[in-house]
C-alpha cells in the first residue's frame, strides 16, 4: 500500500512538472500605444489607451487606468465622455469611478471584454483630463480583474520653443523608490550655449515629481564638469546649478556632465514607474527631455531555502534567508514576514 502511495505521488509530481494535466496560465494585460491630442502641456487633452487582455475580462469585471501623478482628473467623468471600442453601451453602461488621490481611473464593464481583442478605450476632450506642466516622458499604467498585476506604457508629452541642449542622458543608481540616490547627467550646449562663471550662468535641472531633497543643500556635493559647485538653489522640482568660479566657463557645443552625489540626498519618488529629468541653461533655455528611467517598487531579494532532512512525509527543517531592499527595514514585535 505504501509503495502505490508513493507510486502514486511520483507520477502526480512528474505530471505536474512536465504539463501533462492541462492548466491555464494568463500573462498581463498588454498596452500597445497611448496617444493624447493635442500633445500641448498643462490643457485638457484626448487620450486613447491601445491595449488587449490576455484573459477575457468578465461580466462586471473591472479595468484600472492609472494616470501619471503630474496629470489632473477631475471629480468625476460622465459615462457618455468615454468609449470602449467593440463594447454596446446602449445594452450595458459602464460604471466610472474617479479615485483622485491615486490619479486613477476604474471602469466597471456590466458584460465584459473577450480575451485577445485588440481593444482601445478613449477619454473624450470633455472628460477634461489635464496634461502635465513639464515636457517630458510620463507613464501610464493599466490591470485587470482578469491580469491584476499592472503594466507600465511610458509616452513623451509637450515641447517647449528655443535652443535645447542635445543628447541628455541620465544615469540613476539605485533605482529603488524611496532610496537616497546618485544622479548622473550628460549632454551637449549648442553652439550659442556656451556660460561663464563671471556672468552668473547656471544649468535648470528639473527632477521627477515625487523626487525628495536635502534640507540642508550642500553644493560641494553636486560636481559641474567635475568641479565642486559653490552655488545651489533648490525651487520645487527645479534645481539650479551655478557655474563654479573654478570651472570658468563651458565653451560652445561642449560636452557637460552634472553628477548630484548620492551623499547631496536626492531621494527617488516612492510610486514605482518610469521617469526623465529635463535640463535647461540661461542661454539654451528650450527644455531637453533625458532618456526614461524606471523607479522600481521595493521587495525582497536573494532569497533561498534549505530544508532538512530531504525525506518525504517526514518532520523538517525549512530555513529561508533573504535581504530587504535599501529603503526598507523590519521592525520586532511590529512587522510581519508572511510565507506561502
Amino acid at each position: 500500500m505504501k509503495r502505490i502511495l508513493i507510486l502514486t505521488l511520483i507520477i502526480t509530481i512528474l505530471f505536474s512538472i512536465f504539463g501533462i494535466f492541462s492548466k491555464t496560465v494568463f500573462g498581463d494585460v498588454e498596452i500597445t500605444g497611448v496617444e493624447i491630442n493635442p500633445n500641448d502641456l498643462d490643457k485638457a487633452a484626448e487620450f486613447k489607451i491601445f491595449f488587449k487582455p490576455h484573459a477575457i475580462i468578465g461580466a462586471n469585471g473591472t479595468i484600472g487606468i492609472q494616470f501619471p501623478i503630474e496629470c489632473t482628473l477631475p471629480d468625476s467623468i460622465p459615462v457618455n465622455y468615454i468609449n470602449i471600442s467593440h463594447y454596446t453601451y446602449s445594452q450595458s453602461p459602464i460604471n466610472v469611478q474617479v479615485i483622485k488621490s491615486q490619479n486613477l481611473v476604474v471602469l466597471t464593464i456590466p458584460s465584459g471584454i473577450v480575451a485577445n481583442e485588440p481593444t482601445v478605450i478613449t477619454f473624450y476632450l470633455a472628460a477634461k483630463i489635464i496634461t502635465p506642466q513639464l515636457p517630458s516622458t510620463y507613464t501610464l499604467s493599466m490591470w485587470t480583474s482578469s491580469e491584476l498585476t499592472p503594466v507600465y506604457y511610458p509616452f513623451v508629452i509637450g515641447s517647449s520653443s528655443g535652443n535645447k541642449v542635445s543628447s541628455l542622458q541620465a544615469t540613476v543608481f539605485p533605482l529603488d523608490a524611496g532610496a537616497n540616490t546618485e544622479y548622473s547627467l550628460l549632454f551637449n550646449v549648442t553652439q550659442e550655449g556656451a556660460l561663464i562663471a563671471s556672468n552668473n550662468d547656471y544649468l535648470d535641472v528639473y527632477f521627477p515629481k515625487g523626487t525628495t531633497f536635502p534640507i540642508k543643500i550642500d553644493p560641494l556635493k553636486v560636481l559641474l564638469r567635475y568641479n565642486q559647485c559653490e552655488r545651489i538653489e533648490i525651487d520645487k522640482q527645479r534645481v539650479r546649478v551655478y557655474l563654479p568660479s573654478s570651472l570658468g566657463f563651458i565653451a560652445p557645443g561642449a560636452q557637460c556632465n552634472i553628477l548630484f552625489l548620492k551623499d547631496f540626498g536626492i531621494k527617488n519618488p516612492l510610486l514605482p514607474g518610469y521617469y526623465s529629468v529635463q535640463v535647461a541653461t540661461s542661454k539654451d533655455i528650450g527644455i531637453a527631455v533625458s532618456n526614461p528611467f524606471q523607479i522600481v517598487g521595493t521587495q525582497i531579494s536573494s532569497a533561498t531555502l534549505s530544508v532538512d532532512p530531504l525525506n518525504q512525509l517526514s518532520p523538517a527543517k525549512y530555513t529561508i534567508k533573504f535581504k530587504t531592499s535599501q529603503t526598507k527595514k523590519l521592525t520586532a514585535n511590529s512587522d510581519q514576514i508572511f510565507v506561502e
